[in-house]
């Protein structure tokens, strides 16, 4: 297999998006760009240029629908944690031409992430101590997953080391899974007037979106196309990123993943 680089990657990752855009038009499921890929969009009109991966929201009536459907060509495949095919609470659209190691999964395929957006309590004190137990639950999660001796920092390595066996233990990826899925369907997205990213959210009440103006949808342009996203963009991004249109510091411009992809 070649191995790729990380603009490549990115491509490949662009045309596994339009593949599943249009295979939610098809099937009338909404979606939105959220986190690092609707920054991306704002700030650079497409990827952030260290990025390695795209992150895709769906309102959680719409993605326990897509969960349902089926979705699996000689190229594309749609993996779910309902199946067994992973072990956190999210949908990954995958090319099955290509492979990624990585610290967190080992061996898997290039992919995107299709992560749900559930209800939220109104009150940010009831909200924030939801997060707590969710960010709780993640980073057990991330722990039982590494693999022996990976993560950027020393630390992180001595964790894979000497706790992981010790989450495992206690938790388990699945149990940890099953939990951010409990957690984060406790209040209905129907009936709530507040909606976020729950299950796999790392900014906290940051997340929280009022719904009414979460689901008025808008275009932005993403790579020379444009994809739907939340037209309430500007305060949802202040609220997980503060000043967004601020370049991080260059020691902080990296992928969320240490990965290495290949493709046949």
């Amino acid at each position: 297999m070649k191995k790729i680089s990380l603009r490549e990657l990115q491509l490949i990752e662009l045309d596994v998006l339009e593949y599943f855009v249009k295979f939610c038009k098809k099937n009338n499921l909404r979606y939105v760009l959220i986190g690092g890929s609707l920054l991306g969009a704002i700030r650079h009109k497409g990827f952030i240029p260290w990025d390695d991966d795209i992150d895709i929201g769906m309102p959680r009536p719409d993605y326990e629908r897509l969960k349902k459907l089926t979705l699996n060509t000689e190229k594309y495949k749609m993996l779910t944690f309902d199946r067994m095919e992973l072990d956190i609470p999210l949908i990954k659209i995958v090319d099955k031409r290509t492979v990624v190691e990585s610290s967190e999964d080992g061996k898997h395929h290039v992919w995107i992430d299709v992560i749900p957006i559930d209800g939220l309590p109104a009150d940010d004190i009831v909200t924030s101590n939801l997060y707590k137990k969710i960010f709780f639950y993640r980073k057990i999660s991330i722990l039982c997953r590494l693999r022996w001796g990976q993560g950027r920092s020393f630390i992180k390595k001595l964790s894979g080391i000497f706790l992981k066996p010790l989450a495992q233990l206690l938790w388990g990826s699945k149990k940890c899974a099953e939990m951010l899925e409990e957690i984060a369907t406790s209040n209905d997205y129907e009936t709530s007037d507040y909606v976020g990213v729950v299950t796999w959210g790392r900014y906290g009440v940051g997340e929280k979106m009022p719904k009414d103006k979460f689901e008025k949808f808008t275009e932005v342009e993403f790579e020379g196309k444009f994809f739907q996203a939340t037209s309430y963009w500007d305060s949802y991004l202040t609220g997980i990123y503060g000043d967004y249109m601020k370049l991080p510091p260059l020691d902080q411009q990296m992928g969320d993943h240490q990965i290495t992809a290949y493709i046949e």
